[in-house]
């Protein structure tokens, strides 16, 4: 019986801090760094190995592998208020954390071969960072902002203009896995594996990579909304 690969892709957060102008300063923090995401066993782009990978033969049983990657914009906003009292909000620096889950990654006991399957795996990973890599490009003028009677308001409009952003942008990358995994017949035809993957990865070596560097000053970060993946599809 053939068993599949599958990849579950692009679990997006997004998280805010803000600064204020004419208005109450917010409250100092610090802010966010890969020390704190790796803590929380999310990873920075890599070349995947076997250890990455913990052995649960219960998460999905009907998997050899399974790869979760994520992408986490972060952003500083200002806050502003026109003559006529309405509120704006506008990012001002903007970044991005992206890479390897390794909370929900995980391979079954039966995969003897590790080296059959991550190739697949680091093909998803890479355009997972490749579409990061793009969103992490962009200029805070060609982000979203919002408005508002009040500061609340103008953020909450703030933060779910860059959520629907952010994952119009994603979308891109989500319909590129899936294309990816039908054409390899989900990482059963390795030599299609190796063929778009090589050309993925001359993709991502010509993408300037992300740096992930917030606001030295103090920030006071937002909730993070609740984690949305794609199904489970490919």
């Amino acid at each position: 019986m053939n068993r599949f690969f599958r990849a579950a892709f692009g679990t997006l957060f997004l998280t805010a801090s803000g600064t204020a102008q004419q208005l109450p300063p917010s409250p100092p923090s610090q802010p966010i760094t890969w020390k704190d995401e790796i803590a929380r066993n999310f990873l920075p782009y890599h070349q995947l190995t076997a250890s990455d990978f913990r052995i649960n033969d219960k998460a999905h049983p009907d998997m050899d592998l399974w790869i979760r990657t994520f992408t986490q914009p972060f952003y500083h906003y200002e806050v502003k208020q026109a003559a006529n009292g309405m509120i704006y909000t506008y990012v001002t620096e903007w970044t991005i954390f992206a890479g390897f889950d390794k909370n929900e990654s995980c391979r079954s006991s039966k995969l003897r071969d590790m080296k059959a399957g991550l190739p697949y795996a680091q093909a998803m990973l890479d355009i997972n960072e490749l579409y990061a890599r793009k969103l992490a490009a962009l200029k805070p003028g060609e982000l979203p902002s919002g408005d508002g009677v009040t500061v609340e308001q103008a953020r909450f409009r703030l933060d779910d203009r860059l959520t629907a952003f952010c994952r119009m942008k994603m979308d891109a990358a989500l319909k590129e896995t899936q294309s990816f995994a039908e054409k390899t017949k989900k990482g059963q035809n390795q030599r299609k594996v190796r063929e778009l993957g090589a050309e993925i990865k001359r993709q991502l070596n010509a993408t300037p990579p992300i740096l992930p560097l917030l606001p030295a000053t103090s920030t006071s970060p937002a909730p993070a909304l609740s984690p949305s993946a794609s199904p489970d599809s490919h």
